[in-house]
């Protein structure tokens, strides 16, 4: 029972002195689900247009100021947006306060910029609690008093969980969904014959040492014909490694998850915007994915020149070479190319809007410099049936400016089919083709460990 149910059920006993038992020093981060909606327009008594964006989203992050025998205080910040064309990002900051002498209130006062926009005040007034913070939140504010025009945010939010590792079988080599002399020749093949990669390399590393080589094959073998140890958890279930390790695992069918409520979002997000590309990032070295974002913007044409000007103003990179061909579908990539210092940008080819930004520092490290924010990988839903369809791709190394080999551009989108994304923009609309970029930070001597794949899917609907 949570502290917050034990006041609901004895809202007096706060005069003892009860209060949230969390420590003040971490955050609490809730993320709004599916159903939450931006509502703007007339209310009785009067009579005018209400438009309805279902699908708001984002997420609220609590951070505890003061408890008092009555009442827990929060500052809160908030980063929302509200689907549409265009869409509305609403960024700001306010206070959240939950208690009560008798009966649990709370209290949710948030100012937001839409857009950019001089910030307004919405609040819910002090209602009955009905949320159950800090594991949910269920509140209303809004701007005015709910009568003639208003703007009224329904917010339905959940408590943020950390990252899902993904759930396999051990021993499974192949994930074929079964243990058997086939995975054994899977795991020797990929080492010792050039074979493909296993999607889920930790369901290879048979006796869970945290790697793959051949005493797994020994090991899968000797359980099997000689009687030898069952294998190390999780075995003969789906589960996650119990143990640390940096093997990868991109992809484990048999274990794959439903992704409904992110496959939703994304859909409620991308729909009827124009279009919209996904950035996603993944580690050079397990393609773990490490964050993303969603970009969206009414179709614009751009030329190659205004989306150089584009890329310099946002990225601060659009010089150099450009490495797509003339008039592209997909995206406008450009390199400069670093003596000391140099950078690639990425902008899309159907709104104008940038998606990547990067510099590239000889012998040293470069950073990312756009988007300025990034989404948490646990809110693309990893680990979800793989999406079938398939979308002209192509791919380009930024060590040089040479274009990716195609094993590479596909190993990296497979990741990312694995997500809600390809699912979701699918749902609203159309996926339309990708751009997979090898962002190496640093060049004349590469870095793996902190180089990354940048993979842009891109969507909408037609013109």
């Amino acid at each position: 029972m949570t502290p917050l149910t034990s006041r609901r059920l004895a809202g007096a006993a706060l005069f003892l002195g009860l209060s949230l038992s969390l420590n003040a020093a971490d955050p609490i981060e809730l993320t709004l689900t599916p159903d939450s909606s931006y509502v703007s327009g007339c209310f009785p008594p009067c009579l005018c247009p209400i438009g309805i964006r279902e699908g708001l989203s984002g997420t609220l992050t609590f951070r505890e100021t003061e408890s008092n025998p009555l009442f827990t205080l929060f500052d809160v910040e908030a980063d929302l947006i509200a689907p549409g064309d265009p869409p509305l990002s609403l960024r700001g900051s306010g206070t959240y306060r939950i208690g009560g002498e008798v009966a649990l209130t709370e209290e949710l006062v948030l100012e937001l910029s839409s857009n950019g926009q001089k910030p307004e005040k919405f609040q819910s007034g002090v209602v009955a609690e009905g949320g159950e913070f800090p594991g949910a939140l269920a509140i209303s504010i809004s701007i005015g008093t709910r009568e003639c025009f208003d703007t009224i945010l329904e917010i339905r939010a959940k408590r943020s969980e950390g990252p899902k590792l993904p759930a396999f079988v051990r021993g499974d080599c192949n994930a074929d969904g079964e243990i058997n002399i086939s995975d054994a020749i899977s795991g020797l093949v990929y080492l010792f014959g050039g074979g493909p990669t296993p999607p889920c390399i930790d369901s290879c590393d048979a006796n869970d040492d945290g790697r793959q080589d051949l005493s797994d094959a020994v090991a899968t073998l000797t359980y099997l014909f000689l009687g030898g140890d069952p294998l190390p958890p999780p075995a003969g279930a789906c589960g996650a490694d119990p143990s640390a390790d940096d093997l990868a695992c991109l992809s484990y069918p048999p274990c794959a998850e439903s992704c409904d409520d992110e496959v939703a979002a994304i859909a409620a997000e991308t729909t009827l915007v124009g279009s919209c590309s996904a950035v996603v990032r993944l580690d050079f070295l397990t393609r773990r994915i490490l964050a993303w974002q969603l970009i969206c913007g009414k179709y614009a044409r751009p030329t190659e020149d205004s989306a150089r000007e584009q890329a310099k103003a946002d990225t601060g990179y659009g010089s150099g070479v450009m490495l797509n061909p003339a008039e592209p579908e997909d995206a406008y990539v450009f390199y400069e190319s670093p003596g000391d210092f140099g950078g690639a940008s990425a902008v899309s080819a159907r709104t104008g809007l940038s998606l990547f930004g990067g510099s590239i520092v000889w012998d040293g490290t470069g950073d990312i410099t756009y988007p300025k924010e990034w989404r948490k990988p646990e809110s693309l839903g990893t680990g979800c049936e793989p999406w079938p369809g398939d979308v002209p791709a192509r791919g380009y190394d930024l060590r040089g400016g040479d274009k990716l080999p195609g094993e590479d551009v596909a190993s990296a989108l497979d990741v990312v089919r694995t997500t809600a994304v390809f699912e979701g923009m699918a749902t609203s609309g159309y996926v339309f083709d990708a751009v997979v970029l090898l962002y190496p930070r640093s060049v004349g001597a590469f870095n793996p460990a902190t180089a990354e794949w940048i993979v842009l899917v891109n969507g909408g609907w037609l013109e």
